[in-house]
């Protein structure tokens, strides 16, 4: 094991990412470029100085992006609010190929949406040109892997019509599917979904880009997998053979899960959408999620009542009460820690752990894919994703219990703990100064980000 409670912060606000889509690319690669420093001086805030811990001599060393969609509705200048920059992903890449050595090997691979274009994301990141100099540096080349198992079939209308299987070819002729294959992990009555095992029917994926033949098709799927005494998830093996695994999420606002830093970045290891549960079909009232019942609503502050009006519209458990996203999250943690390439679960961890939070931009409000674009210059590190989440969340602005992914971590079962950590213990190195002092922040100290429109005063510090 070797998760520890440090964390480490770099927050410069002058800290900017190098020219678009890969054309500065020295500077991706150059120890000496701002990017890549700031990288290395939060990981030696974190206790893991280039790596050291984290990565050792023959390591397979997965590399998990956070490349959730290839566009944003307001232009690409504002895509790296929302997915991880190549610059990020090519220092960790460069430290992992030295530390690992001639037998290691380095992968980058990520399960996107099903309609994402991977190839774009990793061109327009800057990653596909970081990874001829760094292969020419260590004399070994970085694999870049599409892991998702489906993409979607786009119909005329602009929906999902049908989906297409791995091995195959994806947008820009880049295959996809994991070249290990899948593998299937049931948690069974260790999911969190099991202690809502009288509601498992009414489990649903996001389906609003589907068209209705296919949603059926979808919820048909997730009942298969996820009933009770049942919750399958489908994980690329490469993920389960990996000796280290190193999550590079962005700093943003989520519309379902309120935050999506290390803990939910685990959703893109799940390679199959429709075992993915992200609501329950109905409202409160009747057991589901999409939707407060309008009982609900007596006492909601005006501010939030609006959009919990749009929510009880739009029926898509975009909204504080969304009682399925967290515990979908928790189990993938559950499965990253513990799973083995055989589907069972492990008594013990089976890799190490590392995350590097990219915040140098990130997005506040309706994120993950619709956010305002901010630029901070924040990086976060450590080898406890839960401890990571808990600061990061409050260097937002938020509170840490107010989001139930985060805040249930510290109580998993013993036999599946994502955590060894308190949250009194947690030591925060770094700078600036007033951050150090994360316990303390107030909102008027934080970055003050603006929550996602389900969210809103329900979880703002004070």
């Amino acid at each position: 094991m070797n998760r520890s409670s440090l964390v480490g912060v770099h927050l410069d606000p002058a800290l900017r990412y190098p020219a678009a889509f890969g054309t500065d690319v020295a500077s991706f690669v150059d120890p000496g470029a701002p990017v890549y420093r700031a990288v290395a001086e939060v990981l030696a805030a974190a206790g893991t100085p280039g790596l050291a811990g984290v990565v050792e001599l023959g390591d397979r060393v997965l590399i998990k992006p956070n490349w959730v969609s290839h566009y944003h509705p307001q232009g690409d200048g504002h895509l790296f609010g929302n997915i991880t920059h190549g610059a990020v992903l090519a220092a960790l890449a460069d430290m992992a190929l030295a530390r690992s050595g001639p037998d290691g090997s380095v992968v980058i691979g990520e399960v996107t949406t099903q309609e994402a274009d991977f190839r774009r994301e990793a061109v327009v990141s800057g990653m596909w040109a970081a990874a001829g100099p760094l292969a020419a540096r260590h004399g070994r080349p970085i694999k870049m892997l599409d892991l998702r198992s489906q993409i979607a079939r786009i119909g005329p209308d602009g929906l999902v019509e049908g989906l297409r299987e791995a091995p195959g070819l994806g947008a820009g002729d880049f295959p996809f599917g994991d070249p290990e294959g899948y593998v299937l992990v049931d948690l069974g009555r260790l999911s969190e979904h099991a202690s809502r095992d009288e509601l498992a029917g009414l489990l649903r994926v996001t389906d609003h880009t589907f068209s209705a033949v296919m949603k059926g098709a979808q919820a048909a799927e997730t009942s298969r997998h996820h009933r009770p005494g049942r919750h399958q998830y489908l994980i690329p093996r490469t993920v389960l053979t990996s000796d280290t695994f190193i999550c590079v999420p962005k700093f943003k606002t989520h519309v379902k899960a309120g935050v999506t830093f290390s803990l939910k970045n685990l959703i893109g290891i799940n390679a199959r959408k429709g075992l993915i549960p992200h609501r329950k079909r109905g409202p409160t009232s009747e057991g589901g999620d999409e939707w407060p019942a309008s009982g609900d609503l007596a006492g909601i502050d005006r501010r939030l009542l609006a959009n919990l009006q749009g929510v009880m519209k739009a029926q898509d458990a975009n909204w504080f009460g969304n009682d399925t996203l967290w515990r979908t999250i928790i189990d993938l943690n559950k499965i990253l820690r513990y799973g083995r390439p055989d589907g069972t679960l492990g008594a013990a961890p089976g890799r190490k752990y590392l995350s590097v939070v990219d915040g140098i931009e990130g997005s506040e409000g309706a994120g993950p894919t619709n956010g305002r674009r901010r630029r901070d210059g924040l990086l976060l590190a450590g080898t406890d994703p839960v401890c990571v989440d808990t600061v990061a969340a409050t260097v937002m602005g938020f509170d840490y219990r107010a989001f139930p992914h985060i805040a249930r971590s510290y109580g998993v079962a013993p036999q599946v703990a994502l955590t060894d950590a308190d949250p009194g213990h947690i030591d925060l190195r770094g700078t600036p100064e007033r951050l150090l002092r994360w316990r303390d922040l107030g909102r008027a100290e934080s970055l003050a980000y603006e929550a996602a429109p389900g969210w809103i005063t329900r979880v703002e510090l004070q």
